[in-house]
C-alpha cells in the first residue's frame, strides 16, 4: 500500500491513501517512490505550478454585490457554531466536519471523504476550508493584499460579497486541481478563507462534487464578523 498526503501551506490537506500494484508503480509511478509507504509533500504552495497547464493572464471578473454567496444556507439544526473571540468572527458546519481551532489565528474545518477512481486508486480524501487570519500594519486593501500572489498562477479574480461584507476572491490552479483564496479586510487584519475547488478533485466522483461545491458554499454562507 502507498500511503501519499499532500499538505497545503495554508492548511488544507488532501490526504489520498491508494492502492497501487507493482505495475503501476513500473508504469508511471514517480522514481522516489522506493518504499511502500512513501510521505510526500506538495501541492497548494502558490509557486508549485503544474508543469501540465501553462499560465496565462488572469480573468477579471464583476459579481454583482452578493451574488456569489448569499445563496439560502441549507444549515439545519445539527450544525455547530464556531465562535472565534479572539479575531471576532463566527462560522457554521455540518457534524460531518472535522474542526481544529487548536489556533485561533489559523482554524481548519475538514472533512474526510471515501473515494473509488479504479482498483488499484481507492482510499480516503481530505478536503475542508481553512481561515487565516494576517496582521496588516500597511492596511493594505483586500485587493492589494491579493496582488502578493504571483499573477502566474491566478485563473480568476473577483470581487465579491459575503454577508454584507467586502472581499476579494481569485482562483488559482496548483498542482492537479484549482483552488480559491478569498480575502476581507476588517481593522489591521486580512481574513483569508482558502479551499480546493471541490469541482476540480480528481478523486472525487460528479455527486461528490456537486455535493462538497453545494456544502462549502452554504459553509462560507455562514461566516460573520462579530
Amino acid at each position: 500500500m502507498l500511503n501519499i498526503a499532500f499538505r497545503s501551506r495554508m492548511g488544507l490537506g488532501i490526504s489520498v491513501i491508494a492502492l497501487i500494484t507493482m505495475c503501476a508503480l513500473l508504469q508511471g509511478a514517480p522514481s522516489f517512490a522506493k518504499s511502500s509507504t512513501l510521505t510526500a509533500t506538495a501541492g497548494k504552495e502558490t509557486g508549485s505550478k503544474s508543469e501540465e497547464r501553462s499560465a496565462v493572464p488572469a480573468q477579471e471578473e464583476s459579481t454583482p454585490s452578493g451574488q456569489l454567496y448569499s445563496c439560502k444556507s441549507a444549515t439545519d439544526d445539527n450544525w455547530k457554531l464556531y465562535v472565534n473571540d479572539t479575531y471576532n468572527y463566527e462560522i457554521s458546519y455540518p457534524p460531518s466536519a472535522i474542526l481544529d481551532a487548536s489556533n485561533p489565528q489559523e482554524v481548519h474545518i475538514s472533512f474526510k471523504e471515501p473515494f473509488y477512481m479504479s482498483e488499484h486508486s481507492q482510499g480516503i480524501a481530505e478536503t475542508g476550508i481553512t481561515i487565516t487570519i494576517h496582521d496588516n500594519p500597511k492596511h493594505l486593501s483586500a485587493k492589494e493584499w491579493a496582488s502578493k500572489i504571483d499573477p502566474d498562477f491566478i485563473e480568476k479574480r473577483q470581487d465579491i460579497d459575503i454577508n454584507e461584507v467586502k472581499g476579494y476572491k481569485i482562483k488559482t490552479f496548483e498542482f492537479d486541481r484549482d483552488g480559491y483564496i478569498i480575502y476581507m479586510l476588517k481593522g489591521d487584519r486580512i481574513y483569508e478563507i482558502d479551499f480546493w475547488d471541490p469541482l476540480s478533485m480528481p478523486e472525487f466522483s460528479d455527486k461528490q462534487k456537486k455535493r462538497y461545491d453545494e456544502l462549502f458554499r452554504n459553509i462560507l454562507n455562514t461566516f460573520r464578523f462579530r
